[in-house]
């Protein structure tokens, strides 16, 4: 079996790794993978960049044409894609011959609405946010338009009737996909449940597979290496946060839950480390560590491995990365009871979930998972190898794919 794999990128954002953690897990159990990028990152032979005929025009700046004005946008960290941009995916499907395409994350210009349609071949989309089945939107917070055409776009300003342009694009999406079989794959049963609920994926056959994570990158091995390179002393508790920059990822909770545990009895224990830049509020202290960026997987693990906790608030999202990341190397959880998180939180044993989204229940969450889990470091580790191990993840996927061919 060919499979090929489109996303935006490789290793660079979580739907992104998640894509090439999949496309190394499949060619380990013998499926002939390849993965098609409009940036490649990793030195991967099977992972083909684009070439300016693929992606089309315009080569610098593309993507802008997807994306819905600033300023019509209601909440400024949340894009608004309107699948307008497309690669060439004709050229890509005659250049891997693949006899199924697994689609990933395709905004800014990778795909667009008509080019998915007109695809000749079976089509498997991996769910990683809520786009695929609204009307612009990757998350669509207390909104259930969805469900129906998605007219009036709370997250759009009314200026000129933009908010219509929701609809606009529910509608395409109708036009495009309604003589197109619909498969898909979601990380959460949560993701999934959303998408049998949405008036675009409602008839379609949806599997529910969550991410995979090599454990041979993440795991608890570098700890203590790791502490000593950040200076973290053995009575320190550190507490790591990623991508909390982001209003989703609660950007604005986490200065408020970090000045209350400093002012807590316990203050002198904690280091709260950020990876992936700090919350507009929060600037670096002794308490305070912002850790340098990478895209060295083996670097990023060693943050998990070091750290005593990961934290996030997180508002919306699907099945991240970064909690089976951190399950992976032994590290326990403190979250949000949000979406598919709550999948992934055995509540007292790999970490703990707060019992509603603000700070004092985030605060109280942090200090119980630091303070009571029942679980050892190992147990934890062990117990995510089961879940998300490449193996089992491939095989499932190969599974998917070749009922979906069997179908069509």
């Amino acid at each position: 079996m060919r499979v090929l794999i489109i996303s935006g990128e490789d290793l660079a954002g979580g739907g992104h790794r998640a894509a090439f953690r999949l496309h190394q897990a499949l060619r380990g159990i013998g499926v002939e993978s390849f993965m098609a990028v409009r940036r490649k990152h990793s030195s991967d032979p099977h992972v083909h960049k684009m070439t300016g005929a693929e992606l089309g025009w315009p080569p610098i700046g593309r993507g802008y044409l997807d994306l819905l004005p600033p300023v019509l946008w209601r909440r400024q960290d949340e894009p608004i894609s309107l699948g307008l941009q497309s690669a060439n995916l004709g050229k890509l499907v005659q250049r891997f011959k693949p006899d199924v395409i697994n689609l990933h994350w395709i905004n800014g210009g990778i795909a667009s609405i008509s080019a998915v349609g007109a695809l000749p071949l079976p089509i498997v989309w991996t769910l990683h946010d809520m786009w695929p089945f609204t009307g612009g939107c990757h998350y669509s917070g207390d909104c259930l338009q969805y469900r129906k055409t998605c007219s009036r776009c709370p997250k759009i300003k009314p200026i000129l009737g933009a908010d219509a342009l929701s609809q606009w694009v529910h509608n395409r999406k109708t036009k495009h996909w309604r003589s197109k079989p619909l498969s898909a794959i979601t990380p959460s049963a949560w993701m999934k449940d959303l998408a049998l609920s949405s008036s675009l994926f409602g008839k379609a056959g949806i599997t529910h597979i969550p991410n995979c994570i090599d454990p041979r990158i993440f795991n608890g091995d570098a700890r203590e290496r790791t502490r000593t390179e950040l200076g973290l002393e053995p009575h320190t508790q550190a507490i790591l946060f990623a991508g909390a920059n982001q209003a989703r990822k609660g950007a604005d909770i986490i200065p408020i839950v970090i000045e209350r545990l400093i002012n807590s009895a316990e203050s002198e224990r904690y280091r709260f480390l950020f990876l992936g830049g700090l919350p507009p509020d929060l600037a670096p202290s002794k308490h305070v560590v912002e850790l340098a960026r990478s895209t060295d997987e083996e670097r990023v693990a060693s943050y998990y491995a070091a750290s005593d906790l990961y934290a996030l608030p997180s508002l919306e999202d699907n099945l991240p990365n970064t909690i089976s990341e951190s399950l992976n190397c032994g590290t326990p959880v403190a979250a949000f009871p949000t979406g598919g998180i709550v999948e992934m939180i055995k509540n007292g044993l790999n970490g703990t979930l707060s019992s509603d989204h603000t700070a004092t229940s985030f605060v109280d969450a942090i200090q119980g998972a630091l303070a009571t889990l029942a679980w050892s470091r190992l147990d934890i580790a062990q117990d995510a190898r089961q879940t998300y191990g490449p193996p089992s993840v491939a095989t499932a996927y190969r599974a998917t794919f070749e009922e979906c061919l069997a179908l069509s």
